[in-house]
């Protein structure tokens, strides 16, 4: 029986490839024998793939155009066609298109790309860390916050690279169990009720209301407005969109954030 296809577009090919190889071996496994998982690398930032979708009018598969850009991703999809795919993700840094953005002052190019991204069944669903793959180990077990570090400057770009590789175990990518996505998923969960101006985590019926644009608008009227960017990973949020209400409930293990203590370093 040919298993379905989902198809992981990332854009770096080290820590990027570790957590998705990560994702599959521990959700998509045994449980899951229908579903193959296949990761492929963007070969550039999503400004640039974009850019170049937008320029064809989104009338050229996102598959077929990383098949022709990308050499490694063009072996991986040796054999593939584009309708074994049911579903597309897409995960990139904010940080890491910056530089890339053409100035205008009429149009937020991130929302044109969460807006044109939006659909896992066609062109695929854009998820945005914040600012980079490496919030992701930005924690120390299941607890919401390292000192003050949940805002930092949106210039931190390299430093906050090497600052967030502190705790050791949290990121060992590779060695991640379902404990540990436990843990990376309740921090971001109980991120995601500061950032909405909550004191806990969202319940299911209220996440399910939430997606990337939510998200970037939050983040961009506290935070980006200010200089400065809230830390969020896209993984877990992810995870917890992919699965249902069961999985949610199992895999966040504390509800109540230190929001009403870290008051002073809000934007």
């Amino acid at each position: 029986m040919n298993k379905e296809k989902i198809a992981f577009v990332l854009e770096g090919e080290s820590r990027e490839v570790q957590i998705a190889n990560n994702i599959e071996k521990i959700f998509f496994g045994s449980k899951n024998d229908n579903i193959e998982v296949i990761n492929l690398s963007a070969g550039m930032n999503i400004y640039m793939l974009w850019e170049i979708m937008q320029a064809d009018d989104f009338d050229t598969d996102i598959i077929e155009v990383i098949r022709e850009k990308d050499e490694a991703a063009r072996k991986r999809l040796d054999g593939i066609d584009r309708e074994q795919f049911s579903e597309v993700y897409l995960f990139f840094d904010y940080d890491g298109h910056q530089n890339n953005i053409k100035s205008d002052n009429n149009t937020d190019v991130v929302m044109e790309m969460l807006s044109d991204f939006d659909n896992e069944t066609d062109q695929g669903k854009l998820y945005i860390s914040y600012p980079m793959i490496e919030a992701l180990r930005d924690r120390v077990g299941d607890d919401c916050d390292i000192n003050p570090d949940c805002i930092i400057s949106i210039d931190a770009g390299t430093q906050y690279k090497n600052s967030s590789s502190g705790n050791k175990k949290e990121s060992e990518f590779t060695r991640y169990d379902i404990s540990e996505w436990r843990n990376a998923i309740t921090s971001f969960a109980l991120r995601l009720g500061c950032l909405l101006d909550q004191d806990k985590s969202p319940s299911f019926k209220d996440y399910q209301k939430i997606n990337p644009m939510d998200i970037y608008k939050k983040q961009l009227r506290k935070y980006i407005c200010n200089g400065k960017i809230f830390i969020l990973s896209a993984i877990p949020e992810f995870l917890l969109d992919y699965n249902r209400e069961p999985f949610y409930y199992s895999m966040i293990t504390r509800q109540t954030n230190k929001r009403n203590s870290c008051k002073k370093w809000e934007a």
